[in-house]
């Protein structure tokens, strides 16, 4: 049984997963926010956090009669409690000394709570070892954020994970108390990590999960074989320069000897229509035993009337709100209305009184051509304002960065009116600071990289993004464009601008509010290119495409959409032998089995990618030669045809040739950076004084698939897509290196070989 958090109903509450079944039920089912899950030991009680007397506050709740039973009586903040193994005491985070510090509450004999740290930076996210001896936790003392653990019998802490370079936090203990799973940025997004804790061998480090999209909130099984953890996944693809949106946060289950890098496996089976987040888990009593004494559910809300077909929605003005034009299509108002009281109620500030844009006429042409379909036209958008001083003038808004797969997000926190507990919660964010506050001589780096984090602020804040979420509102990310990027154009950041899609495509929503003939005026397929539109952002917004002339035109020879099916990977194995991977992967898909390690071993040696593996396998990845690298793609196809494969490596291979080779079959291996992620093009000579392009994050993958939105990838063991913008600039950095079948080549006028 795994407890979660999800706002399903439109506020957190708990709720109860039978992993044999699949269902689910609501423990808590309370009108107030619940938070922080914690099954005890014997898996009979469940301790959470609640703010349903008027701040945070410890709970308990009770398998037995389904009491819950207030154990903390403070005004400050109260959170995130974690058992003792013999399930007397509970570990907790507190800001009840106006600092995030780690207390101690013991059940038994009622007596207050002790405080466990004391140190100036926060300290937060308890774990108790299963000994006993131990309360793990994360803090910021030493910079970056770290775990720590406290010794209770000799009164010590100390950096266990100690990763100056990234942040690592959320530890939860191993059944055995012999490793500490916990969350790290290590590889440059949040990922779930181990780390064991051998007195008399080197502790050992490995990722379970290996995804550019952000991963959380490990908790173990109770056979310590499987983490169970909340991960981003994305939603359908959606327009151009947003392929994350909505997305949702499910809970998934990876195996801990990280044999299953990428998702693992969702509990849910991607039925569940909410966030879920915070798991806990139990295998103690029953799915009878744990749901005979629910609590009555919320009441079903009411569903948006829908118009008869042929009617229009009218544009409604928001009511006292300072706008240029503060309309919205009458399908969203009431939506508005709720997220712009919430944020009242919640920080004190009516944020959403006053935006600094909203409703945008059909002919409007903004600054760059990627706002002409702005959703500010279908009356689904607002521009927020980009300050909220209070009445001294001081900012009351923070920005944290985001990155979800290869897009910039920003999370918007407000700093609470009421500073007595009453409202938000401690932040344990860092803050984003801009580049254009930084002074370019001193901080170059961080100039050039569009800012930098910043320490972690005091005070209670509250979640405005996570508010607007639960309305329906969402943000966007930020562009990165060549003409039109955030690292260097303000305007670009786009932290301000929230919409409500409601599942439809901008040309739908439009259809809500403007006739047909009105649409055709202003957004007919002409004229958008003429705005300077592309024909994947029309066909992603819904913009009718004209009817086509009939024409002797022979069919194109390649299809729309194409799939190999019958291909498959594995996870590569050694560190940097990803080249080595994708070639057999990929002669196994031609019939031809070879062992990787015997493969790599075979590759020449040089200093120069294209002729030899530069470097130590077993180096860090992101290095350029003639540091630990990788090969280019002629040593790779050279190895190949030893085996008897007409392999082929091929450079400046054109788009077309690439979809005539997926939709006749063929596999083809390509030369990316990251994750299919941009990259910056390095000039390399090497020591016999030959040059050649090479990239930070040299990484191979096969294109297996492709539409008119997406690419398919495999990447060892891991099946995903990527928009063809990020493909297209992913693979050109290493100009458009490729390893394909040579024998049955589609289009040999197409591109150059070697």
């Amino acid at each position: 049984m795994v407890a979660f958090v999800s706002p399903r109903t439109g506020n957190d509450d708990i709720y109860l997963l039978n992993l044999l079944t699949g269902q689910v039920a609501n423990l808590t089912a309370h009108p107030a926010e619940d938070r922080d899950p914690a099954w005890s030991p014997d898996g009979t009680r469940l301790a959470f956090a609640s703010h349903r007397d008027g701040n945070w506050e410890l709970y308990l709740w009770s398998a037995d009669d389904g009491s819950v039973t207030r154990l903390t009586n403070d005004p400050a903040y109260d959170g995130a409690p974690a058992w003792s193994p013999e399930g007397t005491r509970l570990a907790f985070e507190s800001y009840r000394d106006d600092n995030l510090e780690i207390y101690l509450l013991d059940l038994a004999d009622g007596s207050p709570p002790v405080r466990l740290t004391k140190n100036k930076a926060g300290d937060y996210a308890p774990a108790w070892s299963p000994d006993g001896r131990y309360v793990g936790f994360t803090s910021w003392r030493d910079g970056d954020k770290e775990i720590y653990l406290a010794d209770l019998g000799e009164g010590t802490v100390r950096n266990l994970t100690n990763y100056p370079a990234a942040d690592d936090e959320a530890p939860a203990w191993s059944p055995d108390g012999k490793a500490i799973a916990f969350i790290s940025w290590r590889d440059g997004d949040a990922d779930i990590y181990v780390e064991t804790l051998g007195v008399s061998e080197t502790p050992r480090v490995w990722a379970v999960t290996d995804n550019d999209l952000p991963d959380g909130a490990p908790a173990w099984s109770p056979n310590g074989k499987h983490i169970i953890y909340t991960g981003y996944q994305e939603g359908e693809p959606f327009e151009v320069y947003d392929p994350y949106h909505p997305g949702t946060y499910r809970l998934f289950a990876a195996p801990v000897d990280g044999d299953s890098h990428g998702r693992g496996k969702d509990l849910f089976d991607g039925v569940f229509p909410a966030d879920a987040t915070d798991p806990s888990v139990t295998c103690s009593l029953s799915w009878a035993e744990l749901t005979q004494h629910l609590p009555a559910p919320p009441p079903t809300p009411t569903p948006t009337p829908t118009l008869p077909p042929g009617e229009l929605y009218p544009l409604v003005s928001l009511e006292d709100v300072d706008a240029p034009d503060p309309r919205l299509n009458a399908a969203v108002i009431e939506s508005y209305r709720a997220w712009r009281e919430e944020v009242r109620e919640k920080t004190g500030w009516d944020y959403l009184g006053q935006l600094s844009d909203v409703l945008r006429a059909p002919g409007y042409v903004s600054r760059k051509p990627y706002g002409y379909l702005t959703w500010h036209k279908a009356g689904r958008a607002v521009d927020l304002r980009f300050e909220l001083p209070d009445e001294e003038g001081r900012d009351q808004l923070l920005i944290v960065r985001e990155d979800i797969g290869q897009r910039t997000y920003w999370r918007l926190f407000i700093r609470c009116r009421d500073q007595d507990g009453s409202q938000g919660r401690p932040l344990t964010q860092r803050p984003w600071v801009f580049w254009f506050v930084l002074d370019e001589e001193k901080e170059p780096e961080a100039y050039k990289a569009g800012g930098r984090p910043t320490s972690i602020p005091s005070g209670y804040y509250e979640d405005f993004t996570a508010i607007a979420r639960r309305h329906g509102w969402h943000r966007i990310p930020a562009f990165e464009e060549e003409d039109y990027d955030w690292r260097w154009d303000s305007l670009a950041r786009e932290f301000w601008h929230y919409q409500k899609t409601d599942g439809l495509t901008w040309y739908q929503a439009m259809q809500q509010i403007y006739p047909e003939e009105t649409l055709q005026e202003f957004f007919n397929w002409e004229l958008c290119l003429e705005r300077g539109q592309t024909e994947d952002v029309l066909r992603a917004k819904g913009v009718p495409t004209p009817t086509p002339t009939p024409t002797s035109t022979p069919t194109p020879a390649t299809p729309l959409e194409a799939s190999i099916t019958g291909i498959s990977g594995r996870f590569q194995a050694l560190p940097l032998d990803c080249e080595s991977r994708s070639a057999v992967d990929w002669a196994t898909y031609f019939g031809v089995s070879i062992d990787e390690l015997e493969f790599f071993h075979s590759l020449p040696r040089s200093d120069n990618p294209d002729k030899g593996f530069v470097g130590d396998v077993y180096g860090s990845w992101g290095q350029i030669p003639p540091q630990p690298y990788g090969v280019h793609a002629e040593p790779i196809a050279a190895l190949l045809r030893t085996y008897g494969l007409d392999a082929q490596a091929v450079r400046d291979f054109p788009m077309d040739a690439l979809r005539a080779e997926i939709a006749a079959g063929r596999p083809v291996i390509v030369w990316v950076t990251g994750q299919v992620a941009w990259g910056t093009p390095v000039p390399y000579t090497a020591s016999d004084g030959s040059s050649t392009i090479v990239a930070r994050y040299e990484h191979t993958v096969m294109v297996i698939g492709y539409n008119k939105y997406e690419v398919r990838i495999l990447d060892g063991a891991r099946v995903y897509p990527r928009q063809w913008s990020d493909f297209e600039r992913s693979w050109a950095v290493l100009g458009n290196m490729a390893v394909i079948m040579r024998s049955r080549r589609p289009h040999p006028q197409l591109y150059q070989v070697e």
